[in-house]
């Protein structure tokens, strides 16, 4: 029955695969940031619902998050395709997440010609603003608070890379904006009569350096100045930085946490100023991996043609992480292009929107569908998959 049922999936996706493919370059060609994916996420119900899926758009309350399901199927088990669909200041979609939503939309494309003899059903999730330079970012985490995958058995995302690999760690993160409070003077007559807010930041900067040189690579603190003054002449009176805490778990960043924050309490007292904190998005947690869904994912990313590799050290953060906690869940990596290409990057902004993506990204939807297909023509797969994710 497996068989019967893979070949009329990969044929409805191989029928479907112009429309994939221009959605992909679609979203790619408009790229929204996250929580603005007005654009993107209506070009994905459009394309769901032109296939027979039933659409709720602003789900949960988001007004770019969805949620499709195909009518008139059992409504358990129940396997979520993530899309992403939000794009990167400046760079557009270094990130490749038009290549996200297009492999969602493709899998559940390509899921509708059996709908109806599945013993369960598809849920595709529009999941906006996963990256986290945006106010608010972690869209999956909002949906988990308000209940989007309670009656989820399984969630997963196939991410574009350079590698295909099937489970790669990633971080946990906090987001931390450090804001600093001095008083402002003029810089050349009176100098001395200010606290410069400034100089705080630097200082919290050199105190990062010199704590990265006795710290290992699992302890990881990025940051960026949002505010630093306004004219070369006053002390400046008020500066800000954002930063990324990272570890591979949450005892790690905790503690990372702790030192950033030790640090600029420090550099508030050394310069006479005063120092606040916030977070200024949802924190991700690590991801959490479920061998089960891994096995499945790399036989038929291999069937497709993709060939995974091992997974490195791993790195980065994602609210996939959060999912991961709640239900079995898999994150994974295909690549994209014949070259290493980091993301994050314009350089894979343009690899995303190329030529170059398009194989790849059929190859990736196919495997999404039929690791999904397993999931539901084979109880036994689910149930193994349940049991690694109770694992301690």
């Amino acid at each position: 029955m497996r068989e019967r049922l893979a070949a009329r999936v990969l044929e409805a996706i191989r029928r479907a695969r112009s429309s994939i493919i221009a959605l992909s370059e679609r979203i790619h060609g408009h790229p929204e940031l996250g929580y603005q994916e007005v654009k993107a996420s209506a070009w994905v119900a459009e394309i769901l619902s032109e296939y027979g899926y039933a659409v709720d758009r602003a789900y949960a309350g988001m007004p770019t998050a969805l949620r499709a399901v195909f009518p008139g199927v059992p409504e358990r088990p129940a396997i979520a395709l993530l899309a992403e669909y939000d794009a990167l200041p400046e760079i557009g979609h270094g990130c490749g997440h038009n290549l996200i939503a297009a492999v969602a939309v493709g899998a559940a494309v390509g899921l509708a010609a059996v709908a109806g003899q599945l013993a369960g059903r598809v849920i595709v999730l529009g999941t906006p603003a996963e990256e986290g330079g945006v106010e608010g970012a972690g869209g999956k985490v909002v949906l988990l608070e308000r209940g989007a995958f309670s009656g989820v058995d399984a969630a997963m995302l196939l991410h574009p890379s350079s590698r295909t690999v099937v489970a790669s760690p990633c971080h946990s993160r906090e987001a931390l904006e450090v804001s600093f409070r001095g008083k402002a003077a003029h810089a050349s007559l009176a100098a001395e009569a200010g606290a410069s807010a400034l100089e705080a930041l630097i200082l919290t900067f050199n105190g990062l350096n010199a704590l990265r040189g006795r710290s290992g690579p699992s302890m990881q603190i990025h940051g960026i100045i949002t505010h630093g003054g306004t004219h070369p002449g006053t002390i400046p009176h008020r500066a800000i930085a954002r930063f990324y805490i990272r570890s591979p778990d949450a005892a790690g960043l905790e503690y990372a946490g702790t030192r950033l924050r030790d640090l600029a309490r420090a550099a508030a007292n050394a310069t006479g100023t005063s120092v606040a904190f916030r977070q200024f998005s949802h924190s991700y947690h690590e991801m959490r991996p479920n061998p089960v869904l891994a096995r499945l994912m790399e036989a038929n990313l291999q069937g497709a043609g993709l060939k995974p590799e091992p997974a490195g050290g791993g790195g980065g953060s994602t609210d996939m992480g959060n999912v991961s906690e709640a239900v079995p869940a898999l994150h994974a990596y295909f690549a994209v292009g014949d070259r290493q290409v980091a993301t994050h990057t314009s350089d894979f902004a343009t690899l995303a929107g190329s030529p170059a993506a398009r194989r790849p990204l059929i190859k990736a939807a196919r495997a999404v569908a039929l690791t999904c297909l397993d999931l539901l023509v084979c109880p036994e797969h689910l149930g193994r998959a349940r049991l690694a994710h109770r694992a301690p």
